[in-house]
């Protein structure tokens, strides 16, 4: 008897999975999040693989201090970014509310630090943007000069408080690559990109934007190794080429 029953159509049942949770999430606001296996990221000695994937920010735009040509236009950029900012919050905490009861402990302890965090900054962000005043001797360039200081600060602190986390968490569940993508996308609004480097590049005077550490466990007495990236710990966060928001962490070889 068992013989002549069929065997289950796997790949049917997915298809069933997937139809039933995509009419939950697009009519009743549900929204399912996928545990992840964690293991290295696929790669080889020259490259990080796909460890940065979802980190990514293409150089789409000039940064946005460079559309200040008026004071008006300041107010008006102050605004925007205040806007941008809180619509970046609320989508993470709608989503955070969304999830929440699939989650596991570790998991929304996480998330609620990176929430407390990502509110914090707002105030923050919020206090730094409407102090800053225009000073009457400055011209467009200085004004521009200034004002991107000023928010290269503000966001920096932003990027080391919360990515970090993000990375860690994103390693074992499919909740931060949305959160990161909301934070993606109000740095894509200011002009911000990323760029990465790769393990076996040199850090020499052609290579910009690093924050280097040396390894403390991978010591090699080949002296080719010298000053060589052992590996990479985060993209490099940039408005210009020359002017970073929040600098790539790399570890070279320890060479003896």
């Amino acid at each position: 008897m068992l013989e002549n029953m069929s065997k289950p159509n796997f790949d049917k049942i997915r298809e069933i999975n997937s139809n039933g949770k995509e009419t939950l999430e697009k009519y009743f606001g549900k929204k399912y999040i996928v545990e992840k296996k964690r293991e290295m990221a696929k790669g080889t000695l020259s490259d990080n693989g796909d460890k940065f994937k979802i980190f990514t920010i293409q150089r789409d735009k000039a940064p946005i201090y460079k559309a200040i040509n008026s004071e008006s236009d300041l107010n008006t950029i102050k605004k925007n970014i205040l806007d941008e900012y809180k619509k970046m919050v609320d989508l993470f905490l709608d989503l955070f509310d969304r999830v929440e009861e699939q989650l596991d402990d570790n998991s929304i302890h996480s998330l609620e630090i990176i929430s407390n965090t990502l509110e914090n900054r707002q105030r923050k962000l919020n206090s730094t943007l409407n102090k800053f005043i225009i000073n009457e001797t400055w011209d467009i360039s200085k004004i521009q000069k200034e004002f991107s200081l000023t928010l290269q600060k503000s966001l920096q602190d932003i990027l080391e408080s919360t990515i970090p986390s993000i990375s860690n968490g994103a390693k074992t569940n499919s909740i931060y690559d949305e959160v990161i993508q909301f934070i993606n996308d109000f740095l894509i609004y200011l002009g911000i990109y990323t760029t990465e480097y790769k393990v076996g590049d040199k850090c020499d005077d052609n290579i910009e934007n690093l924050n280097i550490q040396v390894s403390k466990n991978s010591e090699i007495k080949d002296k080719s190794f010298q000053d060589t990236i052992s590996s990479v710990e985060s993209l490099a966060y940039l408005f210009e080429d020359d002017f970073p928001v929040l600098e790539a962490t790399v570890t070279v070889w320890k060479v003896s």
